[in-house]
This record gives structure tokens, C-alpha cells and sequence, in this order.
């Protein structure tokens, strides 16, 4: 976007600018009389400075004043929105914290069902492999009927893992935040940071900097004992 700035015009001040730097681009410093011409020029250069300004002061200042004016009352109505906000921010808030204590109830009474399920599946198991056995044992087959009933104990003894449920994930709200992490920024600081260029890594909020040493030992037994490890 081109904002375009509207400055009123001095004609005297253009005037003066164009023959001043005429006057100045000619001059050619070769003896003491030319020096002093230069330096005379240059008087002028920082009158026209200080003239230039002054045409502008006033200028800027009404600038400065529309510039506090709009951020005033910017301020003014972005204030507006604020209770809206806060209110939908709390209102969303403590919808999310009641889902989610639902969600925590509903998950333990399906964990709940589910480990009730399976515990009936393995007593219906264990009853079956105990009829087969009793039927071994009726068979005169003591041995396989013996080995059956341990099956069975092993199956009464043993409980299953039942996983916990999975619940489904709530809405993403469009205002969720997104980490965003620069890595070839981070890469060319670390890169910086190797190189001795730079002594102290930059404060980054959520970022640690920090110094991989690499030795090589070429006594192993002089090196102190608290500083071996066994590979």
C-alpha cells in the first residue's frame, strides 16, 4: 500500500536549494581563497538546514497531534470490544473445562464397562476349561484333566489389560495457536554462535542455547574416576 504525503510547497526555499547546490558542485578547493569560498558555502548549506527544518517543524507537529488523536481514539474503540471478548473467552473457557470434566467421567465409565465385560468373558473361560476338565476327570484321564484345571486357575489368576477408551477430540477453535518455530533462524544464531563471531546466544523465550564439548582421550588412565563410565 502507497501512502501518499501532501507537503505544501516554498519556492523560495527550491530556489535557494538548486543555486546552492549549483554553486556548491562547482567550487574547486586549490588555495586559501577557494577554501574560503567553500567554507562559506558550507554556512550555507547549514542555514538552508536549519530553514528546512523550520518549514517542517510545524509540519511535523501536526502530524504528531493527528497521529496521538487517531491512536486515542483507536484506543477509544478497540475498548469497545473488550467485554464482548472477555466474555466469549470465559463463556468458551468454561465450556471446555465442563467437556472436558464430562469426557473425564464418561472415559472411566467405559474403562468401567469394558473391564466388567472382560471380567465376565474370563469367568465364562475359566468355567468352560474347568467343565472340560471335570470331563477329563469323569474320563479317567487324570493327567490331561489335571493340566486342563491348571489352564483354567492360570486363566482365574491372570486379568486382562483393558486399554482406555478413546474419546473423540474436541472442536479446534480458528483462534488455536499455531507454533511456528524458525529453524534456519535458530540454525544460522547456532552457526554464529560456533564460529566465535558471537559471545552470547540472544534471549529467545522458549529457546535454550547450550555447549556441546567433544574430547578425545588419549589417557584413559589418568582420567579422574568419577569422570568413567563403562561402554
Amino acid at each position: 500500500m502507497t501512502i501518499a504525503i501532501s507537503v505544501p510547497e516554498n519556492k523560495e526555499i527550491e530556489q535557494k536549494l538548486q543555486t546552492l547546490s549549483e554553486r556548491a558542485m562547482m567550487i574547486k578547493v586549490t588555495d586559501d581563497a577557494s577554501l574560503m569560498v567553500a567554507d562559506s558555502v558550507k554556512s550555507e548549506c547549514f542555514a538552508m538546514r536549519t530553514a528546512i527544518a523550520g518549514f517542517f517543524a510545524p509540519l511535523k507537529k501536526s502530524a504528531h497531534e493527528a497521529h496521538k488523536a487517531l491512536t486515542t481514539a483507536e484506543a477509544a474503540e478497540l475498548a469497545k470490544i473488550i467485554p464482548g471478548e472477555n466474555y466469549v473467552k470465559q463463556a468458551m473457557a468454561t465450556y471446555q473445562q465442563e467437556q472436558k470434566r464430562l469426557r473425564e467421567i464418561e472415559e472411566v465409565r467405559l474403562l468401567k464397562l469394558a473391564q466388567d465385560r472382560e471380567e465376565v468373558d474370563r469367568l465364562e473361560r475359566a468355567a468352560e476349561i474347568e467343565k472340560e476338565a471335570a470331563a477329563l476327570k469323569a474320563a479317567g484321564q487324570t493327567e490331561e484333566a489335571a493340566a486342563v484345571q491348571h489352564e483354567a486357575e492360570q486363566v482365574l489368576a491372570t486379568q486382562a489389560y483393558v486399554p482406555p477408551p478413546k474419546m473423540a477430540a474436541p472442536p479446534k477453535t480458528k483462534n488455536a495457536i499455531k507454533m511456528i518455530v524458525d529453524r534456519e533462524r535458530l540454525q544460522t544464531i547456532t552457526d554464529t554462535l560456533n564460529s566465535g563471531t558471537a559471545k552470547v546466544p540472544p534471549s529467545i523465550p522458549g529457546v535454550r542455547f547450550f555447549q556441546k564439548w567433544e574430547f578425545e582421550v588419549f589417557s584413559a588412565t589418568s582420567v579422574p574416576e568419577e569422570y568413567r563410565r563403562p561402554s
